[in-house]
């Protein structure tokens, strides 16, 4: 989720780096304008106008897709051991994991290290019922004691276990529905973005082609310059 993130930042980024560029190539259309024919000038000036036009929407589109599609995905730019995800996985998805450090929301490293700190306290009151079994085999009320203790151990590790399988499924599925609403606007952002282009794109075009650039080159308009 965290590389999704870097991803789409880095999408954005070229973007804007397209952006200047073709911001830059209108600037020179309209200062190529200035010293032409009445014609041509009109033309190179609205092909500049039409590109800034839609390098204006890119510039929308970049916006929306920053805020609507990489905001949500700051959740999960918390970092967790490799130990800790592997316990994750054995629990929800029976499998280990890849090796390398994995990205997963802090609530969700709070959960991890609860259930751990529950594991150690029961593995520690394992031992003292063991060491109270061998050393005072005889000494019933602290055999009784011990167990006692031992089994309030268990009942908190299987209260956090449960309670980690239950927020691994919420994560799983807020991860999921997270994916779908951020793809999915960054998806409807390149439509919106691309069907304006292509109407600015095709304005551009028409005027290209529809505007008489030879009637620039009759000779009154000519006769200045030999007379």
């Amino acid at each position: 989720m965290a590389n999704l993130r870097s991803t789409l930042a880095g999408y954005t980024r070229n973007q804007e780096r397209l952006r200047r560029k073709s911001l830059k190539l209108a600037l020179i259309l309209k200062l190529f304008s200035e010293n032409e024919a009445t014609n041509l000038s009109a033309v190179l000036q609205g092909v500049s106008d039409l590109l800034t036009d839609r390098e204006k929407e890119r510039s929308a589109c970049a916006e929306r897709i920053k805020m609507m599609s990489q905001g949500p995905l700051k959740l999960y730019a918390v970092r967790i051991s490799t130990a800790q995800m592997q316990l994750i996985f054995i629990l929800h998805f029976k499998n280990s994991p890849k090796p390398e450090t994995q990205m997963i929301c802090k609530g969700m490293r709070a959960e991890v290290k609860l259930r751990e700190t529950a594991r150690d306290k029961e593995q520690k009151q394992q031992q003292n019922l063991d060491r109270v079994m061998i050393k005072e085999a005889g000494n019933r009320t602290k055999i009784t004691q011990s167990q006692m203790e031992l089994a309030g151990a268990s009942h908190e590790v299987q209260r956090a276990t449960a309670g980690l399988v239950d927020s691994v499924q919420r994560f799983e599925s807020k991860k999921r529905a997270d994916i779908q609403s951020c793809l999915g606007e960054m998806i409807w952002s390149e439509i919106q973005y691309h069907s304006r282009a292509l109407e600015i794109l095709t304005n551009a075009h028409q005027l290209l082609y529809e505007t008489d650039l030879e009637a620039d080159l009759e000779v009154t308009s000519l006769s200045p310059f030999f007379e």
